[in-house]
């Protein structure tokens, strides 16, 4: 493959950057001008924008609608010859323009395509194989939105911007399904996620409440749009108690409503501005959502999710309720070491001497609250019904997100073992996230314990 062919609908950039040619949007069409945005679209791009921000405002609701900038846009550089030098803003050239002065934040709509194309002067904004921000161009878009939405974080210091090994959209579709190393947030997992992503045979429809006990307050937030915000979706759940996002066309005015949140943040990625569709002719998810259909089956997790969210403005205390339950559900203590939290890909069993059943494939208990000094090493004895693999996060904040995490793993044998990690107590720990097992299964968390440098001395 050389730079400039176009193999499966891929345009093969520089520097092995890969982009979306033309898709369902006629991407690069738009974007060098061959093709018009119609007066159509137009009109229901402001039809629809008008219509959102009144409803937040009639309900007091802080109103933002974000436009991902397309791929090419920002890495010019790596387009190949002649799309480099014909390319244009499509927003920019298009819609701009239907405001007075070209004054569009004004309206409530940021269009980050000047600070990502800053950021990438430092690093890579976007996943080479894939047509996403990644760890970096999500964090300069969650900053930028929090210029304009009060209450965001500037930086999250137990996170790690870092490379994982991750597969790309694009690369799917050039039939590569080796992961490539990439930026990634390493994910703590606290947040409580229940969704109907995995039931649903396409994208439309996607929902997902996020609930995370442990948030810096307890604000609700919607966000309504595509794939691309989805993907800051963690950070938000850092900074709000309650997120919905919800993915569709159209905007579900009545699940919003039901919702009740304190901030709505609407979006959509730069090339579905080709052609935008009126709100007036989309059609409630509301009952969608929740009816089981030869093709759709959501688990009753997420149909107890969704009926609890919704019935937020007529009956707060069942969500209220809903969400004491599940922090509950999900809280544990953990003797002279402290308090945990673990996700929905854990479960506690019945009686508690039975122990937890990892159902998923990332179960994580994270240690947030640490009742004991941390010293020497750290003693873990579990039982295992299976083989699988042990990690240990130790978590210290830092403040740019840069320095390597500190991740200890071992192997995990079927029946009684006892593992033992040393720890740096020479700077602070502010918690520890555990993953017991790598496989489905279950264990019996028999001991975990700080234990002294002298031999025979535990704590």
């Amino acid at each position: 493959m050389r730079s400039g062919d176009v193999i499966n609908n891929v345009l093969i950039g520089n520097n092995n950057q890969l982009f979306l040619h033309e898709g369902n949007y006629n991407q690069f069409s738009f974007l060098s001008g061959q093709e018009i945005v119609s007066n159509e679209s137009k009109e229901n791009f402001l039809a629809n924008l008008n219509q959102r921000k009144t409803f937040a405002q009639q309900r007091k609701i802080d109103f933002l609608h974000v436009i991902f900038p397309c791929k090419p846009l920002v890495l010019r550089h790596n387009c190949p010859k002649p799309y480099r030098n014909t390319i244009r803003s499509l927003f920019l050239h298009s819609y701009s323009t239907l405001f007075q002065g070209r004054d569009y934040e004004s309206e409530h709509i940021i269009y980050p395509l000047g600070a990502l194309i800053h950021e990438q002067t430092y690093q890579d904004c976007y996943w080479s194989n894939d047509t996403h921000i990644n760890a970096a161009g999500q964090l300069c878009i969650y900053q930028e939105i929090g210029k304009h939405i009060q209450g965001l974080s500037n930086n999250f210091p137990y996170f790690r911007v870092q490379e994982q090994l991750r597969q790309g959209d694009l690369g799917l579709m050039l039939g590569k399904h080796e992961p490539i190393p990439s930026l990634c947030f390493p994910w703590l997992g606290e947040t409580l996620q229940f969704s109907n992503t995995r039931e649903l045979t396409g994208n439309t429809g996607d929902v997902v409440f996020a609930y995370n006990p442990l948030s810096s307050n307890n604000r609700r937030l919607v966000l309504f749009g595509d794939s691309f915000i989805k993907t800051i979706l963690h950070l938000f759940a850092q900074d709000f108690r309650t997120v919905l996002y919800i993915r569709g066309p159209y905007f579900q005015a009545d699940m919003i409503e039901m919702f009740k949140p304190d901030v709505l943040i609407t979006s959509e990625t730069e090339r579905y501005l080709a052609g935008v569709d009126s709100d007036n002719n989309g059609s409630s998810m509301l009952f969608s959502s929740i009816q089981s259909t030869d093709n759709y089956q959501p688990t009753e997790d997420f149909k107890n999710a969704f009926s609890a969210q919704l019935s937020r403005k007529s009956h707060p205390r069942i969500t209220a309720q809903w969400e004491s339950d599940q922090k509950q559900k999900h809280s544990f203590h953990i003797k002279c070491v402290g308090d945990a939290l673990h996700n929905c890909d854990l479960i506690q069993l019945e009686p508690a001497e039975e122990g937890f059943e990892a159902i998923g494939p990332a179960p994580v208990i994270y240690i947030h609250k640490l009742s004991t000094k941390p010293h020497g090493s750290i003693i873990i004895r579990l039982d295992a019904s299976i083989n699988s693999k042990l990690k240990l996060t130790v978590l210290r904040k830092c403040t740019h997100m840069e320095s390597a995490l500190e991740v200890h793993e071992h192997e995990v044998n079927r029946g009684i073992q006892q593992i033992h990690f040393k720890i740096d107590n020479s700077q602070n720990i502010d918690g520890l996230l555990f993953q017991p097992l790598h496989h489905n299964g279950r264990f019996k968390l028999l001991e975990f314990k700080w234990q002294s440098s002298v031999i025979g001395e535990t704590d």
